[in-house]
């Protein structure tokens, strides 16, 4: 207590106490001067409590967990941790959860900023400030002392929370400026961050980032049962759970919403209509949306939020994605739909990944997630022209017939093609040239396979880009005939097929239905194969084109490989002959018209092997593979060579055989035709079992299998019950590696 006092007598009148005094009360005989009995500010408890449900993220909760709370490790640092994630993805109710769970880390209390309540604020950049104003009156600072800069506020902040370990939750976060000033001056203090990735955080504030990804469908179907109340509908009604589940794709905010619609319907409506409805992708946001007592609830809103903070060129890049028919994108996409350079493309992409708008894959491709993208869209159907949205289309076109075209030049040289066209327009870059010209080609085509397949597709629905489709397909089939993808195969060519008829181009009509007769040969489908055929040869007949004609008689040749190999070489032959004759129509000059020639007698050696004229057979298929190789076409080479090799194990001259195969593969594997590969290793496996070599075999099969998955080619559940039925023994036959090819 104070001094004692002395009065004019010097008589002691006992202890004085002046100024301040904390506490509940104060025991003395005499009190005197300015006293303010005050009690200490209230522990800030601001963090909403979360809601009544919450499944997953256990593992999120410990990541932060470990990263917030234990302080060994960096006891004189803040940490900060970043959730982050796509809009709805539960970025909020989770650090309300954790910030639940470790109230008792934090003595000096939990303070709340949702920067979505500030946007006011921010056209005069203010939403800082006011969030250090709303945590200073937390912690018991009355307006009248608030300084009016927002260093000071900081610094005040600071000393405010600089006695007890205090946890800062940010929400809706969208720049590291928002987060700095808001660190607490205390040891052992946390701040978790909700909002966007904010990697300048990482790299310069070591902030540990938290990634919320999509729920999968056990535990999306768990959120909704438990957000409807109906806890049992996963067995009462299965496939419309699961079709509800699957339409959320795995976003908690549209599987809450969802859950709550069924609930305030299931007495008048069954799921089965909400999966309906949900199923038609022009409704589903709309249907994403629920009204009770306490208002409006909508996933769009969430995306808008996040809508909103985008800049001008990533708001306008952002609806372009949405109008873009693929399901993902790079910097070349970016710059075909936008027109920016390739850094600015580059530097917009990151943008949008900042915002939890698009997710990059391990592949460097970048994605919506699948509502969002459904937003894009309707922000784009919203706020771009008619004409904007039309010439999108195209370009997405032209870009990919571009790319497509010198592709297929750069991995087939010169083949029969009636189209190409984009490759020859004055101005028109190529990509692919050097030495690895045909590999990057290669590379690009299976990059952008599934987006160059739906850009097809919607090029096709337009109705009005007939020569586009088709000369797009047809060059498509230069990634097909290497690596099979038959599903994308048989869709590109019915598309072409359909547009060449369209474009009232027989030529290209029958070039498209023969290609279109190898995957429906592969995939066992001969009569729709046939009737391709037919229709082939008749469109081909219409035309004076002999190299088309020769073609489309090898293709029949194919089928009847497989039915009659009387008819096949018949077939060959006349192929042959119409190649003959155009290379002498032509002087010999067109290198096209050499290949033609040695694709012919490629294809009739396999005929003559599988009926049993083993040295006639090796004779053409020897003087294909020189043609070939004079050509510089190593991959027709590596085939001829592989198909010699399955003559040499029918003539029983296993050595001769595999030293041919074993450098087929070698070759086959530097060109990257994977699925003629895969076929040379079985044929390899079926000789090393006759040679007691089963482990060797085991293993040839092993990578076969890789190869045929990867494409998705149904020659892989037979390589399955080869490697399952062990060594088998059998003895390559004359058309191992042909009727494959």
């Amino acid at each position: 207590m104070g001094a004692s006092e002395v009065g004019e007598t010097g008589e002691s009148r006992g202890p004085v106490l002046s100024g301040s005094v904390e506490g509940p009360a104060v025991l003395a005989r005499d009190i005197s001067g300015g006293v303010h009995f005050s009690q200490p500010p209230p522990v800030p408890l601001e963090v909403p409590l979360p809601g009544p449900v919450f499944k997953d993220r256990d593992a999120e909760r410990a990541d932060l967990k470990r990263h917030l709370v234990q302080q060994a490790e960096r006891p004189r640092q803040v940490r900060i941790s970043v959730v982050h994630g796509p809009p709805g993805a539960g970025k909020t109710e989770l650090s309300r959860r954790w910030a639940a769970d470790t109230r008792d880390s934090f003595p000096g209390g939990q303070l709340h900023v949702d920067y979505a309540d500030l946007r006011a604020y921010r056209p005069i950049g203010g939403d800082v400030a006011e969030a250090l104003r709303e945590c200073l009156r937390a912690t018991g600072v009355e307006d009248a002392h608030l300084p009016g800069e927002l260093h000071a506020l900081a610094k005040l902040f600071r000393t405010r929370t600089s006695s007890r370990p205090v946890l800062v939750v940010l929400d809706s976060v969208t720049h590291p400026a928002q987060v700095r000033p808001l660190l607490p001056g205390a040891e052992g203090s946390a701040v978790l961050v909700a909002g966007r990735r904010l990697e300048e955080l990482s790299d310069l504030d070591d902030a540990h980032a938290v990634q919320l990804t999509r729920l999968d469908a056990a535990d999306g179907l768990l959120l909704f049962a438990a957000w409807s109340g109906d806890r049992d509908v996963a067995e009462r009604e299965p496939e419309a759970a699961a079709a509800v589940v699957a339409a959320c794709a795995g976003l908690p905010l549209a599987l809450r919403i969802a859950g709550r619609k069924h609930h305030k319907q299931r007495r008048r409506r069954q799921l089965a209509e909400l999966a309906a409805e949900l199923a038609d992708e022009r409704r589903r946001l709309a249907a994403l949306t629920v009204r009770t007592t306490h208002g409006e609830h909508a996933l769009s809103a969430a995306f808008a939020l996040a809508y909103e903070g985008l800049t001008a060129e990533e708001a306008r890049l952002y609806r372009l994605l949405g109008l873009y028919p693929g399901k993902s994108a790079d910097v070349g996409t970016v710059v075909c739909l936008s027109g920016a350079d390739p850094e600015t493309a580059e530097d917009l992409l990151y943008a949008l990944e900042d915002a939890a708008l698009v997710e990059e894959g391990a592949d460097g491709r970048f994605r919506f997630h699948e509502l969002v993208g459904l937003h894009a869209r309707e922000c784009a159907e919203q706020e771009e022209s008619a004409a904007e949205r039309e010439a999108v289309l195209e370009r997405c076109v032209d870009y990919y017939m571009t790319g497509a075209a010198f592709a297929d030049l750069a991995i087939f040289g010169d083949r029969l093609r009636l189209g190409g066209d984009a490759a020859h327009r004055a101005g028109a870059a190529n990509p692919f040239q050097g030495t690895n010209a045909r590999r990057a080609a290669l590379a690009w085509l299976r990059a952008e396979r599934s987006d160059a397949l739906a850009v097809l597709q919607a090029a096709a629905r337009h109705g009005g880009m007939h020569r586009q489709v088709w000369q797009l397909a047809e060059s498509l089939t230069a990634l097909y005939l290497n690596t099979r993808y038959l599903g994308d195969w048989l869709a590109a060519c019915r598309l072409g097929a359909t547009a060449a008829a369209a474009d009232d181009r027989p030529d290209a009509e029958a070039r498209l239905r023969a290609l279109l007769s190898r995957p429906l040969c592969d995939s066992g489908e001969l009569a729709e194969a046939r009737a391709e055929l037919d229709a082939a040869l008749n469109c081909a007949g219409r035309t004076t084109n002999l190299l088309l004609r020769a073609s489309v008689q090898e293709f029949d040749g194919r089928y009847w490989d497989l039915v009659d190999a009387q008819r096949a070489i018949s077939s060959y032959e006349r192929a042959l002959e119409l190649n003959i004759e155009a290379e002498h129509a032509h002087g010999n000059e067109e290198a096209e018209h050499a290949r033609g020639t040695a694709i012919a007698r490629f294809f009739l050696g396999g005929a003559l092997a599988s009926s049993g004229q083993r040295e006639r057979a090796l004779a053409e298929l020897e003087a294909a593979e020189e043609s070939f190789r004079r050509l510089g076409d190593d991959r027709m080479a590596a085939r001829a060579l592989a198909s010699e090799a399955a003559v040499h194990a029918a003539l029983d001259a296993p050595e001769t055989a595999l030293a041919a195969y074993r450098q087929a593969a070698e070759e086959l594997r530097a060109c990257e035709a994977h699925h003629y590969e895969a076929g040379v290793l079985r044929a390899l496996a079926r000789l090393e079992d006759r040679a007691g070599e089963s482990a060797t075999a085991r293993e040839l099969r092993l990578r076969a299998l890789a190869l045929y998955e990867e494409s998705g080619n149904p020659l892989a559940e037979e390589v399955r019950e080869e490697l399952g039925s062990g060594a088998n023994g059998e003895p390559a036959g004359d058309r191992a590696a042909v009727v494959e090819g």
